[in-house]
């Protein structure tokens, strides 16, 4: 599938400019089967228009603005589409690097969502020259962009021969966690050690990112061919019962398991004939 370029403008480092394209890093459309809403009755598909309840008629998309209510039942205050496009904002079309960091004091709970970064022909030099930069001294630039209705705070790191760039979310956007906190308990030597041992067991030395697919897809994919087929749709495994036991006994169950699973299979020899 090609790329499809969302953004233009210019990276500045310094008095250096690069003029680049930016484009969505993530297939996010390509396991997505779409449900709608239907009249159970007729099995017509709902239909929601844009409904004026004053004038009690729909409305085309050119009878539509959009606008801000300043308190509740006041008169709105409504913006043109050239107000919106001529905000002053300079990273509207310019990212400028303000600062550069080391990578591991972004926490990864800040990152929202990624975009390859291509240069245009012109920006060719320098974008080479800030990608090797950045991976010889393994830092990573912060700046800001403006992009589809807000500015975002984001960082740029080299990733597989190009540039990368994560929209991150600011410090007030992120929830404080303090009331969720577990309650202190006593956990005894053993269990921290049978814990670290089970963790040890479970651990690889590369992260095996294929091994992994969106099970719900495949389940839906499949409840959908069964009624398709008028087959029978298998029943829902019932979830694990949560028992109060011995932590020590579940943790040693577990790493048993998972080094069984690990001891490779045996093939029987064929015997010649």
């Amino acid at each position: 599938m090609a790329l499809k370029s969302i953004w233009k403008g210019v990276i500045t480092f310094g008095m250096v400019s690069i003029p680049v394209k930016l484009y969505s890093a993530i297939e996010e459309e390509k396991k997505k089967i779409e449900l709608h809403q239907y009249h159970k009755e007729c099995q017509s598909r709902i239909q929601l228009p844009k409904w004026c309840p004053s004038c009690d008629r729909k409305l085309a998309m050119n009878e539509i603005q959009r606008g801000y209510e300043p308190a509740k039942g006041e008169r709105p205050i409504l913006l043109e589409e050239s107000d919106l496009e001529t905000l002053p904002l300079k990273s509207r079309h310019t990212i400028e690097i303000t600062e550069v960091i080391d990578a591991q004091q972004i926490d990864p709970i800040l990152y929202e969502r990624s975009f390859y970064i291509e240069a245009e022909e012109l920006g060719n030099k320098p974008y080479l020259l800030l990608l090797q930069t950045l991976e010889k001294t393994r830092k990573i630039a912060i700046g800001q962009l403006t992009y589809r209705g807000k500015e975002d705070l984001i960082a740029i790191r080299p990733y597989k021969g190009i540039l990368l760039l994560h929209t991150l979310y600011y410090k007030d956007e992120v929830k404080d966690p303090e009331e969720i906190k577990p309650k202190k308990e006593t956990i005894s030597k053993e269990e921290g050690e049978l814990a670290i041992k089970f963790i040890e067991a479970l651990t690889q030395e590369k992260f095996r990112h294929e091994k992994y697919h969106n099970q719900y897809y495949q389940a839906l994919r499949k409840l959908i061919e069964a009624k398709m087929a008028r087959e029978v749709i298998p029943a829902l495994p019932e979830p694990p019962k949560v028992e109060v036991m011995d932590i020590r006994v579940l943790l040693e169950a577990s790493i048993a398991k998972i080094e069984q699973e690990k001891i490779p299979v045996k093939r029987k020899r064929r015997s010649k004939s």
